[in-house]
This record gives C-alpha cells, sequence and structure tokens, in this order.
C-alpha cells in the first residue's frame, strides 16, 4: 500500500525506475520536484528515500540540495549527502520520497 501510493504498481518499477518519474511521484507533501526546488530556495535539508540505480538499494538519507541539473535525458539534484559527508548527485527519478528535515 506504501508502495502504491508512491506510484509503484509492480516489482518492475522497484528494479527499473520510470522514466520521467519527477513529473509524477508524489509524496503526502507534493512532487517531489517542488519539494527539492523549495528546500533549495530556502537552503533547507531533506530526509530523501533513494533506490541506487546500480544495485536498487534502497536507503535513507539526509541531504542539501544545491541545484538541479539535466544530463542528457535525466535531472539530477546536486546536493550534500550528509551520509556519505560528501557532494553528490541523485537522479531525480530515483528519489522515491522527500520531506523536510525537522529540527
Amino acid at each position: 500500500d506504501i508502495l502504491r501510493k508512491r506510484g509503484i504498481h509492480s516489482v518492475g518499477e522497484i528494479v527499473e525506475p520510470r522514466k520521467q518519474r519527477s513529473a509524477s511521484v508524489k509524496t503526502d507533501d507534493g512532487p517531489v520536484l517542488g519539494i527539492i526546488e523549495d528546500a533549495i530556495r530556502k537552503k533547507g535539508v531533506l530526509n530523501i528515500t533513494y533506490r541506487s540505480m546500480w544495485n536498487s538499494k534502497i536507503s535513507s538519507r539526509a541531504i542539501s540540495p544545491r541545484e538541479i541539473r539535466k544530463g542528457y535525458a535525466t535531472l539530477y539534484v546536486i546536493a550534500y549527502c550528509y551520509l556519505r559527508r560528501e557532494e553528490r548527485n541523485f537522479r531525480l527519478d530515483c528519489i522515491i520520497d522527500a520531506s523536510a528535515a525537522r529540527s
């Protein structure tokens, strides 16, 4: 039920991320892209759930998004990752969930 609310309806969608997912993925607070853009404007911290393109591993982490860049046909979030303690690139279509971090 949790995955269905996030727009994931089959095992195949977990293994292979949907193309152009950023426009259709919703969280309880609205589209993921809008949440990220708002955090960039406010210089905020987000908690994200991310599915790796390499091994489909799902992880939770806190990030400070800095910008959104287009790479070929994919959007990337450039952010400081508190888990890895360095700037990282996250595919927008692999971000399953995003919400403002609580202070």
